[in-house]
């Protein structure tokens, strides 16, 4: 009887969980709409200025002394020794779209063994103008890195103009 009661059991969870997944494969996919991206007005660039020498690290599978990133693309990589002091200017950001804009800035300071704080300048423009600036500080002895958030105003349409006569 128990064995009887078991296999009624085990056949019941079986045939529910088949007709679930029948009924969940029926179901209408829902389609997620993503928003339309409209490029940003006028001719952006950065600026990144570092207060130390980068490096990229030996030991490291993805050796990158700085890396730049919007979103999910990359605008700037290097691999090799970046001076201190000295600006790197990304002069076309055709990326920059109207509405919010994420910068993740990351760089790894030459390993001098010292554990004191870094500094990193962002600057964003727009047309020359300085639109964005913010200076990412790292705790002692950590990689100084950080997200610059750019909010792009969408362009106001242009009127056409109104004939009083």
């Amino acid at each position: 009887m128990r064995v009887l009661a078991a296999i009624i059991i085990s056949l019941s969870i079986l045939l529910g969980v088949q007709a679930f997944l029948h009924f969940a494969s029926g179901q209408r996919t829902r389609s997620v709409a993503t928003p339309e991206l409209v490029p940003a007005k006028g001719h952006y660039s950065g600026e990144i200025t570092l207060t130390f020498t980068a490096e990229a690290d030996s030991f490291a599978l993805d050796a990158t002394s700085l890396l730049l990133k919007q979103q999910s693309h990359v605008l700037l990589k290097r691999d090799g020794r970046v001076p201190a002091g000295e600006p790197i200017v990304i002069e076309n950001l055709t990326t920059v779209t109207e509405g919010l804009n994420e910068f993740y800035l990351e760089c790894m300071p030459l390993d001098d063994g010292q554990a004191i704080s870094r500094a990193v300048r962002l600057q964003i423009f727009r047309d020359g103008e300085a639109v964005a600036d913010q200076t990412f500080w790292s705790p002692p002895g950590q990689i100084p890195r950080g997200t610059l958030k750019l909010m792009v105003p969408p362009a106001k349409p242009t009127e056409a103009p109104h004939d009083h006569t």
